[in-house]
């Protein structure tokens, strides 16, 4: 693995994906279905990469318990039975919260009453009042406090790695992050895996900006149409990504953590694209990428 030693343009506003759908009434099949975006990468992929890079948290590093399973468990705990994970590309339902909160000057629990309850209301085949939104909020917000959560690279994504490794892919990781990063790919012995890995803050540069990326391609002497991204916020991986003129695929780690992210850009004014468009195909595990990727095992 090479290091780098140290040596933010968003990408401009863009409006509602299309296909938004406003996020009122009860959820549909057929709203979901009309929903152009985040499909599953072709098998194989129309192109052919050299190099697949990737971000760190929340894409090789996964939080447990999840948001969605937080939520599953906050609507259990009020005798709500639902669960959000069959929503997860519903990307519909929060281009429509994401629009109205550009727009409309609303709350952080207006936003997420707009997320979820198309969701509740799909899931129960009946109306949900404002009380019972209410206390599935609070409830949410306790375990969010309490709850236990840990980050960590499980074993299986090691061994995917290590198949990408095995198959001659030249692998890398850019990730906004201190120099506690480098310990990270220590600890979980990915040093042999990687080509290159570049920390924001070691070298001065963060994503989206598109340097960051292009300084990784050329540390391996890659075009950057060679090279394919993989994470999890759009604005930041995909956008930066393609920007840089590389392509992207993004990681779909579930409808209620794509909410929180796009909800701490908003609060930031970001103006850009903040949810992938319907041309990024998008995955929920690596195991799609490794089936668009490899030969079968």
């Amino acid at each position: 693995m090479r290091k780098s030693s140290p040596t933010d343009v968003p990408p401009p506003a863009a409006g509602p994906p299309a296909g938004a759908t406003p996020a009122t009434g009860l959820a549909s099949e057929t709203a979901a279905a009309a929903w152009p975006g985040w499909a599953a990468p072709s098998q194989p992929l129309a192109f052919a990469p050299r190099a697949i890079f990737f971000d760190m948290g929340h894409t090789l590093m996964i939080e447990e318990p999840s948001a969605e399973t937080l939520f599953n468990q906050a609507c259990q705990d009020q005798g709500l039975p639902a669960d959000i994970r069959r929503f997860s590309r519903r990307y519909d339902l929060l281009a429509a919260a994401v629009e109205t909160y550009r727009h409309g000057y609303i709350g952080e629990y207006e936003y997420f009453n707009l997320v979820v309850r198309p969701v509740l209301e799909s899931e129960l085949q009946r109306p949900v009042s404002e009380r019972e939104l209410l206390e599935v909020w609070r409830q949410l917000r306790t375990l969010q406090r309490t709850a236990r959560r840990l980050t960590a690279v499980a074993p299986h994504t090691v061994r995917i790695l290590q198949r990408f490794h095995a198959s001659g892919y030249r692998l890398g990781t850019i990730s906004n992050w201190g120099s506690s990063f480098f310990s990270i790919i220590e600890v979980y012995q990915l040093g042999s895996l990687f080509d290159v890995a570049l920390a924001s803050e070691m070298v001065g540069i963060s994503k989206p900006n598109p340097e960051i990326f292009l300084k990784a391609a050329r540390m391996l002497r890659l075009e950057p149409d060679q090279v394919l991204f993989v994470g999890d916020n759009y604005h930041y991986d995909g956008a930066g990504a393609r920007n840089a003129g590389m392509h992207a695929i993004h990681f779909n780690v579930g409808l209620l953590h794509q909410a929180r992210m796009a909800l701490s850009e908003l609060k930031r004014g970001i103006r850009g694209e903040l949810l992938p468009p319907p041309q990024v195909p998008c995955i929920d595990d690596l195991d799609e990428l490794a089936a668009a990727l490899l030969p079968a095992a």
